[in-house]
């Protein structure tokens, strides 16, 4: 939608058509909820228009909103079809997500609207990384996240303000101050009687504006966004206003009076004092807003008729848009299996691997930085940023590539992983291709919620209509006695998050091949590299090399047990291989990716061997043993010898040299696992 001039009397009566649409729109929502059309949560923002317009109305078509779960709004304002909105509310195909959002995640990027979030400050993080992208590639449109007062208290919210002002960011951060956060008043949240002091704490300005005045808004924020336009950074914009119902529809509000909701209706309504000053201005005739008014309701009521005569979604759809590319793991319950399907025994598959052509030898770090630098060589949207990212991140692996490709496209970072992922999650949905250093994989705790609900759950949310190419680098594993806060193996838990992909390299060929292949993904990869692993050597490959996500290989063939082993503990399969021939016959295979895993290749060397060995780093409760063992088993059954774990007993790993050893697995461990299986 055009922005607005509400400079001129057009303007200002365009406002008052789109306030309206907001306020007849809603009240629709809240009485078909009340009948009981509408399922699932509903959050209104009645008493709010006037920052929805005014804030949405200063901006320019190709500039962006992320929004709340109180977003009906901010979408319309920003354009939004109401049909389209209240399809999505109804949960039918015609909904901008085809049912898979409803009220509170509704998204159209190409429209302005990167999406609604209900987690609480999400907002913030999203839209600093949509900032970046536009200031990446020197372009000028503005992002403007909008969040309520109660989300100041989000940490995300400030590691989000505190990376926009560090690097100039053009954006506009508008707090709804509506009073309320949930149930809490506003002092029991805040020690400051204004939020806009805290612009201050970042060096940046804040603006304070009536948020019941939709001219103030407007033009409060039509100057920050220039502003930022202009290349001079962020501003933090508080309107203060009120929202008429409870935080959510059902809330019976027991926290504030009826006769408080009634006074902001009656002498603060921004619908009616923007009436009234144009009605004094002579720009509205007698009984115009009255027409105005059943114009707005009667397009909703049109709305919601639509909503009504909609399809509801295919169920298959249900499997669809989590990945850019489908998976096994969600196929298997499109296609009405339900469970793995046992493959052609005839199927060639892949043997040990034999690099075709010219290689040389790299250790793991030398090969990851191969394949980064030349992603970023031959594509100029994929970004590094993270911790001392200046001098090579941890463990030197992107060392030289700051000197090689500049500041704009390898940034260092705050400590602020929230503000990292989150930000790597709005940029990558906004065209680049972000590949984020995370450090250590036990931090990955400090920003759960960015990896969980913003990179696994965006593509899905919006039925695929954006895509989120990011990559998530982190450090797995012990042997460095670090104790335990730097030394978790998480992949387990990430692979168990749908949306996600996840790789965990052997070899220095499989780093480099899995690096290329996760950095030119339409999907989230997080990239676990054990850390014992960087200056392992190898042969890898000269030039391009590509190693299909979900794609295992066998590193050595055999005959009578299978191993099917990860990282680090990979090479000590092989030693032990090497040490049984040629008395036993050990198949050795790295999946090398573990979500989506090639379940195929496992099962074909099963169904040869009868045997199998499973060897992670990983706690060995409902783990990635776990898995791989019940995929065999649904489809094979019993096996000619016990299905024997390699892992991490259920426990921290601990800082002594000696405890250390004593839980972290190794080669005497694989060997007794094989050996037990072949009793």
């Amino acid at each position: 939608m055009p922005a607005i001039d509400l400079g001129t009397a057009e303007g200002r009566r365009e406002a008052l058509r789109r306030m309206l649409s907001i306020r007849a729109f809603e009240d629709r929502v809240a009485e078909r909820y009340a009948d009981g059309e509408i399922p699932g949560f509903v959050h209104l923002s009645q008493g709010q228009e006037a920052v929805a317009v005014g804030a949405c109305g200063a901006l320019e078509p190709g500039d962006y909103v992320t929004s709340t779960h109180r977003a009906h709004g901010h979408s319309v304002a920003k354009g939004l079809s109401p049909d389209r909105m209240m399809a999505e509310i109804y949960g039918t195909e015609r909904g901008y997500c085809g049912g898979k959002s409803g009220s509170m995640h509704v998204a159209s990027p190409g429209e302005g609207m990167l999406g609604a979030q209900p987690i609480v400050g999400a907002s913030v993080p999203l839209g600093v990384g949509a900032a970046l992208t536009a200031q990446a590639r020197e372009e000028r449109w503005v992002v403007e996240p909008f969040l309520g007062d109660g989300a100041t208290a989000a940490g995300q919210v400030h590691e989000g303000f505190n990376l926009a002002a560090t690097w100039d960011l053009p954006a506009v951060f508008v707090v709804e101050n509506n009073q309320y956060s949930e149930g809490m008043t506003f002092d029991e949240q805040h020690n400051v009687d204004d939020l806009v002091e805290m612009a201050g704490s970042y060096g940046i300005p804040g603006r304070q504006v009536d948020g019941q005045d939709v001219v103030a808004v407007f033009r409060t924020v039509r100057e920050a966004a220039e502003r930022a336009r202009a290349g001079e950074g962020p501003t933090l914009v508080e309107a203060e206003t009120y929202r008429y119902r409870g935080h959510f529809e059902g809330d019976d509000q027991p926290y504030r009076t009826e006769e408080e909701i009634e006074t902001w209706r009656t002498e603060r309504d921004p619908i009616d004092a923007f009436r009234e000053t144009l009605e004094d201005r002579g720009e509205l005739a007698p009984g115009e807003f009255e027409d105005l008014r059943t114009a707005a309701a009667d397009r909703m009521d049109d709305a919601v008729d639509r909503a009504r005569a909609a399809e509801t979604p295919d169920t298959g759809t249900a499997y669809e848009s989590i990945y850019d590319e489908p998976v096994p793991e969600t196929e298997q319950f499109r296609d009405g299996t339900g469970g793995w399907m046992s493959p052609d025994p005839t199927t060639e598959r892949a043997t040990a691997p034999e690099h075709a052509g010219e290689t040389e030898r790299l250790t793991v770090r030398e090969a990851l930085r191969t394949a980064i630098r030349a992603e970023m060589a031959a594509d100029e949207s994929v970004l590094l940023f993270g911790q001392d990212e200046e001098i090579g991140g941890s463990f030197d692996v992107t060392a030289g590539l700051y000197e090689e490709f500049g500041p704009n496209r390898v940034r260092n970072t705050p400590i602020s992983e929230a503000a990292q992922v989150g930000g790597g999650v709005g940029a990558a949905a906004t065209g680049l291709r972000p590949v984020i250093n995370l450090s250590f994989s036990d931090f990955v705790g400090v920003c759960f919620d960015q990896v969980m609900n913003q990179a696994g759950k965006t593509r899905y949310m919006f039925d695929g209509v954006v895509d989120v190419p990011l990559t998530l680098r982190m450090l797995e594993g012990g042997g460095l006695n670090a104790a335990a806060q730097h030394s978790g193996t998480v992949h387990t838990l990430l692979a168990h998050l749908p949306g996600i992909k996840v790789v965990a390299p052997g070899t220095p060929a499989a780093a480099k091949g899995l690096m290329t292949a996760s950095i030119r993904s339409e999907d989230p990869v997080m990239f676990c590299e054990h850390k014992l692993l960087y200056d392992s050597a190898g042969p890898v490959p000269i030039g391009e090399h590509i190693v299909p996500l979900g794609e295992a290989s066998v590193e050595r063939a055999g005959a009578d047990v299978t191993v099917v082993a990860t990282q680090r503990l990979l090479g000590d399969a092989l030693d032990v291989a090497g040490e049984l021939a040629p008395d036993t016959a050990v198949e050795v295979i790295d999946p090398r990716t573990l979500y989506p895993l090639d379940t195929d290749t496992i099962l074909d060397s099963v169904r040869k061997t009868g045997r199998l060995v499973v060897a992670d780093e990983s706690p060995l409760s409902y783990g990635f043993h776990a898995e791989v063992i019940t995929r065999v088993v649904e489809t094979l059954g019993g096996l000619d010898g016990r299905v024997q774990r390699v892992g991490v007993p259920d426990t921290p790993v601990p800082f002594a040299p000696d405890l250390e050893d004593e839980v972290l697995p190794g080669l005497d461990e694989v060997r007794t696992a094989i050996e037990r299986t072949l009793q």
